[in-house]
């Protein structure tokens, strides 16, 4: 039996895991997150965001010394992964902040999970972090595709997981006590796992089935019944579907992080993209084939602004255009850095070289290439038509299009929060 377990588990990861990375990538956070990983199992999907998030770190968490000592064993070069064998309701990470918290088919055990899910938004998860729960849900209401034995042996093995209609259906509810936790951006969605005989979705509910035998057969599954079953799973072509996997996701408010930097934290240095923040982002051309761009005179005076108050400035672009270097020069900028691959770094660069903190340092961008920078600033900022995955991020979206005076909108807010924090 503890073979069986095993290859349950390894099959769980083999079924479910393509779908959980694409919703982790798809939140695009900065390399440096901070992640807690609830309900470990064998570590697949904590690894993958060890290695996702490389400048970050991972902690592992579940109940089973055993599931512990597999990840332990299988992902022993991952330097960035800590685990813990700990519990929901006594738990090691009592103290710690995460930008990411998942969890899969963990609160359809969970009696008290909406209880769960508060404490983590309130206790765990930071200003702006995401909260990502998935799991499954097997009312009848859905059905299932299969013979009548199968459908009958699924319908029970649901009760055997989640022995109570508050568990199986806490993952249609997970949405709206997010919501209610205080979280924004909730995006949820389910799909119905389809899958054929003799393959390894039918093998991994081969595993379920029989390793729950007894439990079956206690709420009315007979041998004979379950043993047509397993031959059914290995039947090749055969349609079937297991329960409805319902994931859902949404972001803590950042209102606390926006009140502080307005009143306590001073601005010494703001920094902007070029393209799509001091520019429109269009491309134009000369009939000479040479490359144009349209900046605004708001923005000139904007830097003037900063300037007069003793503000350094800069711009750090990706590109290696002349006409940004001489339109730098004619704004007096303090600093320019072209073809520049990590945004990031350069910025750390210079505050070291500045004696300046982070928390000192606005930023504008518009395009996945900036969020790690404005993760990590003082005021991260960015035009109102920048992409949706950079606002979200942002503390502070311009009414201003890019290109239309971003900058000068940018300069009067810290002017504000400089004059505030004196």
């Amino acid at each position: 039996m503890k073979d069986l377990i095993i290859k349950r588990r390894f099959l769980r990861e083999i079924v479910n895991d393509n779908a959980t990375k694409k919703a982790i990538m798809s939140l695009k956070l900065p390399e440096n997150c901070k992640c807690l990983e609830l309900g470990a199992g064998m570590g697949s999907i904590a690894s993958f965001m060890a290695s996702l998030f490389q400048r970050g770190e991972v902690h592992a968490v579940d109940l089973n010394p055993q599931n512990i000592k597999q990840i332990n064993q299988r992902y022993h070069d991952c330097t960035n992964l800590k685990t813990y064998v700990s519990d929901v309701h006594t738990p090691c990470y009592e103290k710690e902040q995460y930008d990411l918290i998942h969890a899969r088919f963990l609160f359809e055990h969970l009696s008290d999970w909406a209880d769960v899910v508060a404490h983590l938004c309130e206790a765990n998860l930071k200003p702006e972090g995401i909260l990502f729960m998935e799991d499954a849900v097997y009312p009848q209401l859905f059905g299932y595709v299969g013979s009548d034995a199968y459908k009958h042996v699924m319908l029970t093995y649901s009760t055997v997981v989640s022995n109570d209609t508050g568990k199986w259906n806490c993952a249609i509810q997970t949405p709206s006590v997010m919501e209610r936790c205080g979280l924004t951006d909730i995006r949820s969605f389910g799909e119905m796992q389809t899958f054929s005989g003799n393959t390894i979705d039918s093998e991994y509910w081969k595993c379920c089935f029989i390793e729950n035998k007894e439990q079956l057969s206690g709420l009315g599954v007979t041998a004979e019944e379950l043993e047509s079953v397993i031959r059914e799973l290995d039947w090749d072509d055969k349609c079937f579907s297991g329960p409805l996997v319902f994931r859902s996701y949404g972001k803590k408010k950042n209102s606390e992080r926006q009140q502080r930097r307005d009143v306590r934290t001073p601005i010494k240095m703001v920094l902007t993209d070029c393209d799509g923040c001091l520019t429109d982002a269009g491309m134009y051309y000369s009939e000479n084939g040479d490359e144009l761009k349209k900046f605004s005179t708001r923005d000139g005076m904007g830097f003037a602004l900063l300037r007069e108050h003793g503000v350094l400035t800069g711009v750090i672009t990706g590109e290696n255009v002349k006409l940004v270097e001489r339109r730098s020069e004619k704004m007096k900028l303090d600093i320019l850095e072209m073809g520049c691959n990590n945004k990031l770094a350069f910025i750390r660069h210079i505050c070291e070289e500045r004696n300046i903190r982070l928390e000192n340092v606005a930023y504008i961008g518009d395009d996945l290439n900036d969020v790690e920078a404005l993760s990590m600033v003082g005021l991260g900022c960015c035009p109102a038509d920048a992409i949706e995955d950079v606002k979200v991020i942002a503390v502070y979206v311009a009414k201003a299009k890019g290109g239309e005076g971003v900058l000068r909108e940018v300069a009067e807010l810290v002017l504000k929060i400089n004059d505030a924090s004196n």
